[in-house]
């Protein structure tokens, strides 16, 4: 048993606890089969978690959108820990102790963390180079060799070459010599380059390092050994510690933030102009998907529909896979905000209210994300309040308008109000950043509370509310692709990319004010205008007793 190897091996080694941690060591969200050694280890199958196993004790933390699912899938004592995992268990437990972690796929910034919280707790931390997990994981599915393409320009918009010049100003006006991209994707960006490891984010996985004097080289020992003594800048959030434990102090280090995160998330031009068409078919793709819902309510399955999902997506010939695993979720699944049906879990649609359908492609012109929370059968009075002030907080964040240069916090407290005005919430941030043919998560932004990243002209992200009710076995979410957009002096609004209806079955019109329902009037029309073109007649006929709730 795995578990059981990694105490031993503690024990061997005279260490008290391990860390085990989610990423790879490119510090990926989302990862092959033979990097998801969190899985292995505890069963848990989510996108971010950390486990600490001691001779007593195996903990797992993950975040709110988890928590539930974690505790489904793993045998391990499940703490909830949006912030900083598992460090207040571990002041309170390993006073005293040594803990081991894998350098390679735990951050510098998540290591000078963690040390300025145990600090005067005598808890020693201990890197180790070589992971137990990944040496004792017996059955671990054999490594991906990735594919990779050169990015072609009508999509991307600008060359190399201008991006490493871009970046190369950012290094001159930093006073630096050089900056180490730890980030995979970022290098994607700038080298227009993608890898297939994982076509579901098509990262090229390279890290690199741009000088000041406009050059690029791949990030290897012999260009580290050519950094010595250099001033040398990194984000410390994407630069692995074993990187900085061995070469750190040989270049003099400085932790700033990527400068290719802020380019690539403006996008250019041309890269707007394919993000709106792949949206544009993804509206087409999910209006299609609606109609197959209404006719096949007593037959589908949660996995017939996520196979449903791919089938219209093919239809597109710039189609490569979809952007995550659907969330396709009936009833109680619902209430698991990141929950993936399979064999043994898929239940039939028709067995509950609603239907959670999350959702995205990846199509060579353009990422895309989309929630829709779909009728089935009569909701109760509950759901239809809960469904109504999760529409008006999308409402009131989309036609909002904000100053340049505002943190997304003024426009995440929007999205909220109605449900914290009665009682209810949800924990997860209520946007991200959506990549350019990359990852479905990207920052900035991050439409949070907490995110401190200004607000740009032509920013792409997901505006998407939700609230989940365990108890009463339901979860709500409804997402929407949005641009930033110059509006007067100054300021920015936001213009929709997604337009796919809403459901009228489940809004308590009473609780909308003129100026929602005239909102949700403009944008069904925008529907009948730019997406039903595109649709089969039999289609349209399907959908426009539900176009009608709100025309």
């Amino acid at each position: 048993m795995l578990l059981e190897k990694i105490r031993n091996w503690l024990k061997q080694n005279g260490y008290d606890a391990a860390v085990v941690n989610h990423a790879d060591e490119f510090l990926n969200e989302y990862l092959t089969p033979d990097k998801e050694k969190l899985k292995a280890v505890t069963g848990f199958s989510g996108s971010a978690g950390e486990a600490i196993i001691t001779q007593n004790d195996k903990m797992l933390f993950t975040d709110s959108r988890y928590t539930e699912q974690a505790r489904q899938q793993s045998d391990f004592t499940v703490v909830e820990s949006n912030m900083n995992m598992g460090v207040d268990w571990a002041k309170e437990h390993l006073k005293g102790k040594k803990i081991a972690f894998y350098a390679k796929s735990h951050s510098t910034a998540w290591i000078e963390y963690v040390q300025d919280q145990l600090k005067g707790l005598n808890i020693t931390l201990v890197p180790i180079f070589r992971s137990p997990v990944e040496s004792f994981w017996v059955d671990r599915p054999a490594p991906v060799k990735p594919k990779t393409m050169n990015y072609p320009l009508e999509y991307a918009g600008l060359s190399s070459e201008e991006k490493i010049r871009q970046v190369a100003q950012k290094v001159i006006d930093a006073n630096m010599d050089a900056v180490i991209l730890g980030s995979a994707e970022s290098v994607s960006w700038l080298l227009n380059k993608r890898g297939f490891s994982n076509p579901q984010v098509p990262i090229y996985l390279e890290r690199g390092v741009v000088f000041a004097d406009g050059t690029y080289e791949k990030l290897t020992t012999k260009v580290l050994d050519d950094l010595m003594g250099k001033r040398v800048m990194t984000d410390f959030r994407s630069f692995p510690y074993d990187l900085y434990a061995r070469w750190g102090k040989i270049a003099h280090v400085v932790n700033k933030p990527d400068p290719v995160a802020g380019l690539k998330s403006i996008k250019n031009p041309i890269e707007i102009e394919n993000i709106k068409e792949a949206c544009l078919f993804e509206s087409a793709v999910i209006c299609e998907f609606l109609a197959y819902v209404e006719t096949h309510k007593d037959t589908a399955t949660e996995l017939t529909c996520a196979m449903e999902l791919v089938r219209l997506r093919k239809k597109n010939p710039l189609y490569i896979a979809d952007s995550f695993d659907a969330i396709v979720a009936s009833g109680p699944h619902a209430a698991l905000a990141h929950y993936h049906a399979d064999m043994k879990s898929s239940v039939n649609i028709n067995a509950y209210p609603m239907l959670l359908v999350d959702t995205g492609g990846q199509y060579l012109n353009g990422t895309t994300d989309m929630t829709r929370t779909i009728a089935i059968n009569a909701p109760s009075k509950l759901m239809k309040r809960r469904y109504t002030e999760v529409l008006k907080g999308h409402i009131a964040l989309a036609a909002s308008t904000v100053k340049v240069g505002d943190t997304p916090a003024v426009i995440d407290k929007k999205a909220h109000q109605f449900l914290r005005e009665d009682g209810a919430d949800y924990y997860h941030a209520t946007g991200h950043g959506i990549g350019m043919f990359l990852s479905v998560h990207e920052s900035p932004p991050t439409i949070h509370e907490r995110s401190k990243t200004p607000l740009y002209a032509n920013m792409v992200f997901s505006n998407e509310p939700a609230v989940y009710d365990v108890e009463n076995g339901f979860g709500i979410r409804l997402e929407n692709m949005l641009l930033s957009i110059p509006y007067g002096k100054g300021e920015l609004a936001f213009e929709n990319l997604t337009f796919i209806p809403f459901d009228g079955r489940l809004v308590d019109f009473d609780m909308l004010t003129t100026d929602e329902k005239n909102w949700l009037r403009s944008y069904h029309k925008q529907i009948l205008i730019d997406v039903f073109p595109q649709l089969k007649q039999k289609t349209r006929e399907i959908l426009m007793p539900l176009m009608n709730y709100f025309l």
